[in-house]
C-alpha cells in the first residue's frame, strides 16, 4: 500500500482506509505547498519592488550628475564657438595667439602644429574628471552594478521579468486567483462525518446493508463490518425456501413447518454464512436440501434436533462448483 505523497500525486489505492488522519495529512501537504507558492509570489513582488528602487537610486546618484555636467560643458562649448564666429578669441593662449577667424579656415585648423600638439598631449581622463563625466568602462560598470542590485542574487531561471511572469502562469491577477483557489480548500482542522458526507470527491463508507448486498465503490470501517455480521431475523420458514445472501451474512429463523432449501442466490465462492434455525413450540420440523444447489457435509444429511424450541446452528459455504456446502455445527437446547 503506497502512502499518498506529492511524489505519487496523492494516489489512494482501493485497500486504503480514508481516516481523518490520512485525509488531513493529504490536504495538509497540499495546503503547505500552496502557502509555499504564495510566499514565493510575495518574495517575487518584494524583489521587483526593492530591485527597481535600488536601480533608480543608483541611476539618480551616478548618471544624473554626469549628464548635468556634460550638458554644462556642451553649453560652454557653444558659447565659445559663438565667440569664435564673431572673431573674438575667448582664450588667446589656448588658441596660440590667433583670433577665432583664423581657425574658421579648416586648412589652418587641420595643419596647426599647436592644435595637433594639444590633441596629442590631451589627458582625456583628466578632462572627464574635470567635467564630472564617466568613461565608457565606468558607465558600463555602474549599469552592471545597478542590474546586479536589481536581480539581487535571483537564480538564473528567475532573474528576468519575463521569467517571473512565466513562473506566475502569466496571470496578471495571480494573487486573486490563488486566493480563490485557497477559498475552495477545506481548513487543515476540518473534519468530515463519514456517516453523512457523500459529496463528490469523498470516499463513501458503506453501510451494513450495502456490505451485505456486496455493493461496490465503498470503503469499510470495523463498526460497519460488525454491524453487517449481526444475524438478520428471517422470521418463520416452511416449505420451499430460497436463501438470498444479498440480504444477510448471518441469519436466524423459526421453523414453522418442514423446510427445503431450494436455491441460494448471492452466496459467493469462499463465502461462509451461519444460520441459526429454531424449532417452533410444536417441534418436529425437518430440513431437506435441493441437491441441484446444495451438498450436505458429514454423513450426507442434515439431522436437526426436533425438540420444541430446540436450536440448531448450521454453516453454509460457497463451493467452487457453484453449489453450497451445508454442515450442522451444533444442536442446542431451547
Amino acid at each position: 500500500m503506497n502512502t499518498p505523497t506529492p511524489d505519487n500525486g496523492y494516489t489512494v489505492d482501493s485497500t486504503m482506509e480514508m481516516t481523518p488522519t490520512l485525509f488531513n495529512g493529504i490536504f495538509g501537504s497540499i495546503h503547505a505547498r500552496l502557502i509555499e507558492r504564495e510566499n514565493l509570489e510575495a518574495s517575487f513582488e518584494s524583489l521587483i519592488e526593492e530591485g527597481t528602487s535600488a536601480a533608480l537610486d543608483i541611476i539618480q546618484a551616478n548618471i544624473t550628475p554626469q549628464l548635468e555636467a556634460l550638458q554644462q560643458a556642451i553649453d560652454t562649448a557653444f558659447e565659445e564657438i559663438s565667440l569664435i564666429s564673431e572673431g573674438v578669441a575667448p582664450n588667446s593662449v589656448l588658441l596660440n595667439g590667433q583670433n577665432g577667424a583664423y581657425y574658421l579656415n579648416p586648412a589652418n585648423f587641420s595643419t596647426s602644429a599647436n592644435v595637433k600638439e594639444f590633441m596629442a598631449a590631451a589627458d582625456y581622463a583628466a578632462m572627464r574628471s574635470a567635467m564630472g563625466v564617466s568613461s565608457t568602462a565606468e558607465m558600463t560598470a555602474a549599469i552592471s552594478a545597478a542590474l546586479d542590485a536589481f536581480v539581487n542574487g535571483a537564480p538564473g531561471a528567475l532573474d528576468t521579468l519575463n521569467e517571473l511572469a512565466a513562473a506566475l502562469g502569466n496571470d496578471p491577477n495571480f494573487a486573486a486567483s490563488m486566493a480563490a483557489a485557497l477559498a475552495n480548500k477545506a481548513a487543515i482542522d476540518h473534519t468530515h462525518d463519514y456517516a453523512t458526507d457523500t459529496a463528490a470527491g469523498f470516499l463513501e463508507i458503506g453501510t451494513a446493508a450495502e456490505f451485505r448486498a456486496k455493493g461496490v465503490g465503498y470503503a469499510l470501517t470495523t463498526d460497519r463490518v460488525w454491524d453487517a455480521a449481526v444475524p438478520v431475523n428471517l422470521g418463520n420458514l416452511s416449505g420451499l425456501v430460497s436463501l438470498n445472501f444479498g440480504n444477510f451474512l448471518n441469519a436466524r429463523a423459526t421453523l414453522s413447518g418442514a423446510v427445503t432449501f431450494n436455491a441460494s442466490p448471492g452466496l459467493k465462492q469462499g463465502q461462509t454464512a451461519v444460520l441459526e434455525l429454531v424449532q417452533d413450540a410444536t417441534g418436529g420440523r425437518t430440513l431437506s436440501l435441493n441437491s441441484a444447489f446444495f451438498e450436505a457435509g458429514g454423513s450426507g444429511g442434515i439431522s436437526l434436533s426436533t425438540a420444541p424450541n430446540a436450536r440448531n446452528v448450521i454453516t453454509l459455504y460457497g463451493l467452487s462448483t457453484g453449489k453450497v456446502l451445508v454442515s450442522l455445527v451444533s444442536k442446542l437446547a431451547a
